[in-house]
């Protein structure tokens, strides 16, 4: 590498390449890769459920947050480790800048808040990274879109949510 900085990434590039090659799966199909799936639409729960079992192929760890129809308020968690999701209620997403509760908020979330602040749904969202050995991003992406609320039923507004029946977090309330 020269001193004076020029030409370092092309340096560490060649420098790297023998060790990255070594490491490269000789079926790409079955090499880890990420996917990351984003929705600003609510998941209806049953139907998160009915599709959880297509999440889970080929992901090794997989990691986020939810919005549960059901639950307006709420943001839920989303980890799993090989095979096994596991959904919990988490915290209250937070509301306008102004509210009680942003003024409650750590300084650690706030600017996270506002980073994903939407005028219409404010920090209300889905994400969630898988990481695994043959990953189908299309089957999952797809699976976690089926259990987004359709059109008519985001027509119904919280109050019409929150009557959804909820499989997955129904024992966070003692149910």
């Amino acid at each position: 590498m020269q001193a004076d900085g020029h030409g370092q990434a092309e340096a560490w590039a060649a420098w790297m390449e023998p060790a990255i090659s070594a490491y490269a799966h000789p079926h790409p199909d079955r090499a880890v890769s990420t996917f990351v799936w984003r929705s600003r639409r609510p998941v209806h729960p049953e139907r998160l459920t009915e599709a959880l079992g297509d999440t889970t192929l080929g992901a090794l760890r997989s990691r986020g947050h939810l919005w549960p129809a059901n639950r307006p308020e709420s943001a839920a968690t989303w980890r799993s480790a090989g095979g096994h999701p596991e959904i919990r209620e988490a915290d209250h997403w937070l509301e306008a800048p102004a509210s009680p509760a942003w003024e409650a908020a750590s300084p650690q979330r706030r600017p996270l808040a506002c980073w994903f602040r939407d005028a219409y749904y404010g920090e209300r969202r889905n994400e969630i990274v898988f990481t695994g050995a043959g990953l189908d991003a299309d089957r999952i992406g797809g699976a976690l879109d089926s259990a987004l609320l359709t059109d008519s039923e985001l027509s119904l507004g919280h109050e019409g949510w929150r009557t959804l029946n909820d499989p997955l977090l129904r024992d966070a309330e003692g149910h």
